[in-house]
């Protein structure tokens, strides 16, 4: 008959290995064949579901080829300290900067993947030294520095900033809607207020920036479609 031992494997009559020796193996999805219940036609080996990290990096990786596993798998570290969900904190910064850390706003104020603000920026150091969370960072860091940074680099930055306006804005250590999460960026005065209109708008900005994402309409796609 035929063998084949791999990640699928067909096994014939004259094969050594049983059902319950492969199926004690780990393999699923087995075929059976002819009367004999030893005998194997197809065996396929259960594979493990992705990461959160990894299947960010599926989706988003197309906004921003640039972008690495290592980027991804930060965000959701980042996430799990902040109480956000890892995909609206990654749609928050394609919706700031397209993920794009070079980015500087119309008026110049803003810089960076959330376009920070650079008093704003400085006061999130400060604040993260003096409470031990100094790792990634430099103290004298400017936004015309910061901007030669990459993406994964400044995540460190991403992080003690909205940790800083997570206080300022009174969330404590409350897991954090997308709205709540945007809000501290785009105001955090309406956030503070607890502004619920302002959320709701936020979020629907989000959910239209995550659609997007799993149709290939991000920036990039567009232009190499043109190409």
């Amino acid at each position: 008959m035929f063998e084949k031992i791999s990640s699928d494997i067909m096994i014939g009559k004259s094969c050594p290995y049983s059902f319950a020796d492969v199926k004690a193996s780990g393999f699923d999805n087995i075929s059976l064949f002819g009367a004999n219940s030893n005998s194997i036609t197809s065996v396929k080996k259960e594979e493990s579901p992705k990461t959160k990290d990894k299947q960010l990096y599926d989706v988003w990786k197309n906004a921003n080829p640039k972008l690495t596993p290592a980027f991804f798998k930060e965000v959701v570290n980042i996430s799990k300290e902040v109480k956000c969900d890892p995909e609206d904190l990654v749609a928050l910064m394609y919706g700031e900067s397209e993920l794009n850390p070079k980015k500087t706003s119309g008026n110049k104020k803003y810089h960076g993947l959330i376009q920070f603000y650079e008093p704003s920026l400085k006061a999130a150091i400060k604040d993260a030294i003096k409470e031990g969370r100094a790792e990634g960072l430099k103290k004298d860091i400017t936004v015309e520095k910061l901007k030669k940074l990459s993406a994964e680099q400044q995540l460190p930055y991403v992080k003690a900033y909205l940790i800083l306006f997570k206080e300022y804005c009174g969330l404590g250590n409350k897991k954090l809607s997308g709205g709540e999460l945007w809000g501290m960026i785009k105001s955090p005065k309406l956030t503070k207020q607890k502004n619920a209109k302002f959320f709701r708008r936020l979020e629907k900005e989000l959910d239209n920036i995550k659609k997007s994402m799993l149709k290939y309409e991000t920036p990039f796609h567009v232009e190499k479609k043109r190409n």
